[in-house]
């Protein structure tokens, strides 16, 4: 790998008379990655990037504290109750207590184990 990454963002605008019906903007950022996996300076491509430790003292941090408390969305403090549980209700749905009994089961194939499906009780060998 060069070091070299690209991100695009693609959003167009096509206009049907006098209502517009899609929209479209063009973003291309260029970073280039130091061998650890950090990202050493980002840009639109056209050299004029900023590096992260000058990204980061603007922003009131050092780019390697990696304390972004401040960046943070305090749920308590901004939002109602309806829309606290809302986000309960979503971060129950995508962050389960536990995997779905498909997927351990897809698992136990895969992994050629011994577990017979979720449900099923396992049989005793006589």
């Amino acid at each position: 790998m060069n070091g070299h990454i690209e991100r695009h963002v693609s959003i167009a605008a096509d206009r049907d008379g006098t209502v517009v019906a899609k929209v479209t903007k063009t973003i291309v950022t260029v970073g280039h990655v130091e061998p650890a996996g950090g990202v050493i300076s980002t840009g639109d491509g056209s050299g004029n990037g900023g590096s992260s430790e000058a990204s980061a003292s603007r922003k009131g941090r050092s780019a390697d504290s990696g304390s972004y408390a401040s960046d943070c969305f305090d749920v308590d403090a901004l939002c109602d109750a309806r829309e606290k549980a809302v986000i309960e209700v979503l971060r129950a749905y995508l962050r389960p207590q536990t995997a779905p009994a498909c997927l351990i089961d897809r698992l136990h194939h895969c992994l050629g184990d011994d577990m017979p499906p979720t449900g099923v009780e396992r049989r005793s060998s006589r």
